[in-house]
């Protein structure tokens, strides 16, 4: 880990939060195209594709370079949240999403919350497993795989719901073994 006196740890630190914050920036646009006329399939895609590679970079950045902390894996896993819930609850009242893909994103982060909280790891913040980084995968999808499916193929967005169910079905294998393996030991 980088000396924290050095000016190079607060120049990583604050670039990593940077991408966050402006992660949090392409959702609200993201989430305003939606309630926008303009139906552009490649402008939700290239969206989409700039709000993952955040995603994606400030972790890897912030890791890499040794500057994580709680506050940027706080708003990391925040920013996520508005991303996802902001996109869906717009999709769900045009009635392009579910009801229960929005409530099982609920639990699902409800859940995480409170089996990170009660984990027994030290100096971690949240706790990870892999069925449940792939259903959050799915999640994170959801918005641009619902959007993109209602303006190429709206008569078929019922084929969504083999993705949802998925996604719904790891979500709870997922919560499932949390909270057995961190109440029930």
């Amino acid at each position: 880990m980088m000396n924290k006196k050095n000016n190079s740890y607060y120049f990583w630190l604050l670039s990593a939060n940077c991408i966050t914050l402006i992660r949090l920036i392409l959702s609200i646009l993201f989430s305003m195209s939606l309630i926008g006329e303009d139906k552009s399939v490649i402008k939700y895609i290239t969206l989409f594709l700039f709000i993952a590679l955040s995603d994606f970079s400030d972790g890897k950045l912030s890791r890499y370079k040794g500057v994580s902390t709680k506050f940027g894996e706080c708003f990391d896993v925040g920013t996520d949240l508005f991303f996802i819930l902001s996109a869906d609850i717009i999709l769900l009242i045009q009635g392009k999403l579910p009801l229960y893909i929005l409530l099982v994103t609920i639990f699902k982060f409800t859940e995480f919350l409170i089996t990170s909280t009660y984990s027994k790891r030290e100096n971690v913040y949240f706790t990870y497993d892999t069925i449940g980084r792939i259903a959050s995968g799915g999640f994170f999808l959801v918005p641009i795989l619902a959007t993109t499916m209602s303006i190429l193929y709206p008569d078929k967005l019922y084929l969504l719901h083999v993705f949802y169910i998925a996604t719904s079905i790891l979500s709870l294998m997922s919560s499932y073994m949390r909270i057995k393996g961190t109440f029930y030991r």
